[in-house]
């Protein structure tokens, strides 16, 4: 992963084109409406921040990072993590923040597996939380939550995540 703070004239200065695949790693308003944290930037954003910048409304420095090869964006690592430790019993919400919670489709008993979850939870970024085994829940429950920090997360431990759940 690279990071680096520009400016709003490195903005400009370095042009829309090298913003596309960054991740913002503080949120920003731009236009009226917030871009928060971990928002991989388009094409079309890049631009909107550029033009903001040249016109002096872009308020700050832009925080970002860009992933290399073997990186994973939260969200997707997230999204990964769930998809193993979840169950047929469980679907998931949309991240938020790095944060993507399991809720269960039905009325039932939580089962989970400590070991599995208490090796995951050994690996960095990664981390699971999960109601008590035993637990029992309703349909719509949230039952675990998976998340990722910080924005940007290897993809081998992504991978090794997701053999132990």
């Amino acid at each position: 992963m690279r990071a680096r703070r520009l400016t709003p004239a490195d903005v400009v200065g370095d042009g829309p084109a090298s913003l596309v695949g960054a991740v913002l790693v503080g949120s920003i308003e731009l236009g009226g409406r917030r871009l928060a944290k971990g928002t991989r930037l388009d094409a079309d954003t890049a631009r909107a921040l550029a033009s903001a910048a040249e016109v002096g409304q872009l308020a700050g420095d832009l925080r970002l990072v860009w992933l290399d090869a073997d990186d994973v964006h939260e969200d997707e690592a997230a999204s990964r993590l769930a998809l193993a430790v979840g169950g047929a019993g469980v679907d998931q919400r949309p991240p938020k923040q790095s944060l993507l919670e399991l809720v269960s489709k039905w009325d039932g008993v939580v089962h989970v597996r400590h070991a599995a979850i208490a090796a995951i939870n050994l690996i960095e970024p990664l981390e699971v939380f999960t109601l008590f085994h035993g637990q029992c829940v309703q349909a719509g429950d949230v039952v675990a939550a998976v998340k990722v920090v910080p924005h940007v997360a290897p993809a081998d431990a992504v991978r090794r995540g997701v053999r132990l759940a």
